[in-house]
């Protein structure tokens, strides 16, 4: 009788698991697949523009609209405020840095002609480089207001349903991407980690000082575009179910490659607007139609 209610148990945490682990439908590889939200249920959504070497993420929550970086000053204006415009977005809450470099900030100064951005939430001083200082004072001629962000903080969408808790890392030798602010983004029992350019220095001390609300996440946006290597043991504690990779696989090929030997799938933002819907049960994950085309 014990052996029976033990392999009962253990039939039992393997069906949780492969539950837990299945929570991704991807309209991408089976377009026909059939999926049902929880009725009733807001949808949290997370759109990736058409972009490449570059991070840009669109957060649509009850009536709020959130930024994570928005590229560069040349890609912003032709795939970013595009994305804007057929998602019908004219102005942006909150527009989040992760970290003070080009293809990560400079991008918000361009798409002012389609959406208005109210808070520039940074999470480095404001003269840090030349970079942050010229795009806070431009945004500040436009009426935006800077708010500033640390490791700890939580942050919430809406009625607080969804959250994102601020993952920040220092120390000596560390570089800008190291010093890189994440974050863990969760509505429901879905979780999406997006990790800005963290590289060696910056993956370790994760591993070194984990966060309070842990790493583990269905969905990662992998680090620096793909470019940099991904600690194994730092991966595995994630444990994504798919990863996201902001770059054309080529350039990238180290990050295809190693999400390969994983044995986890990949998207990339280069073939199109990649966007992440979830009631806060399963994710769902389409590509949206785009109007600029990379060959």
């Amino acid at each position: 009788m014990k052996k029976l209610a033990a392999l009962f148990l253990a039939l039992m945490l393997l069906l949780s698991t492969a539950v837990a682990e299945g929570c991704i439908v991807n309209l991408i590889d089976d377009p026909d697949t059939e999926f049902a939200f929880e009725e009733g249920k807001d949808i949290f959504s997370v759109v990736y523009p058409n972009i490449h070497g570059s991070d840009a993420a669109i957060l649509m929550y009850q009536d709020e609209v959130w930024m994570i970086d928005c590229s560069t000053d040349d890609q912003a204006p032709h795939l970013v405020v595009p994305a804007l415009e057929d998602l019908g977005i004219t102005h942006i809450d909150v527009a989040f840095n992760s970290h003070p470099h080009d293809d990560h900030i400079t991008g918000f100064e361009f798409i002012d002609k389609q959406a208005s951005i109210g808070t520039l939430m940074v999470a480095f001083p404001e003269d840090y480089n030349y970079i942050i200082k010229r795009t806070v004072y431009r945004l500040k001629n436009k009426g935006t207001a800077v708010a500033h962000t640390a490791d700890g903080e939580t942050l919430t969408m809406g009625d607080g349903g969804v959250t994102m808790d601020v993952v920040q890392r220092f120390g000596g030798g560390f570089t800008d991407n190291d010093k890189s602010a994440l974050l863990m983004i969760r509505y429901g029992q879905r979780s999406l980690f997006t990790v800005g350019d963290i590289e060696n220095r910056g993956q370790q001390a994760l591993l070194d000082n984990p966060p309070a609300c842990g790493v583990k996440a269905d969905i990662l946006k992998y680090p620096h575009h793909g470019h940099a290597p991904m600690n194994r043991e730092l991966f595995q504690q994630i444990d994504p179910e798919l990863v996201l990779i902001t770059a054309h696989q080529f350039p990238a090929d180290d990050g295809f490659d190693f999400i390969q030997q994983m044995g986890v799938p990949g998207l990339s933002t280069w073939y199109g607007i990649i966007r992440f819907r979830t009631d806060g049960n399963i994710w769902v994950v389409d590509m949206l139609p785009t109007r600029v085309q990379n060959k």
